[in-house]
C-alpha cells in the first residue's frame, strides 16, 4: 500500500508541474520605418507647368511609398497573429 502511495504522490507531483508553465505574452513592435512616409512638400512655388509636374510626380511617389508601407505593416500584423 505504501508504494502504491508514494507512486501517486510521484505522479500527482509530475502533474504539477507540467502544469506550471507559465505563458509569456510578447507585444510585438512594428518596425519604426514602416511608421514614417515619405516626406511631402506641399507648401511650394509652382511657377510653372513643370513645377506643377514635378508636384505630381512627388504626390505619386509619396503615396507609392505610403501604400507599400501600409502593406508591409498590415503582412507583419497579420504574420504575428
Amino acid at each position: 500500500m505504501r508504494k502504491v502511495k508514494i507512486s501517486l504522490m510521484i505522479i500527482f507531483l509530475i502533474f504539477l508541474t507540467a502544469c506550471s508553465e507559465k505563458i509569456v505574452y510578447v507585444r510585438e513592435q512594428v518596425p519604426t520605418d514602416f511608421l514614417e512616409c515619405e516626406n511631402l512638400n506641399i507648401n511650394r512655388d509652382m511657377k510653372t507647368n513643370g513645377d506643377f509636374a514635378l508636384f505630381v510626380i512627388d504626390s505619386v511617389s509619396a503615396y507609392r511609398d505610403c501604400k507599400a508601407k501600409l502593406k508591409a505593416v498590415r503582412d507583419f500584423v497579420k504574420q504575428g497573429e
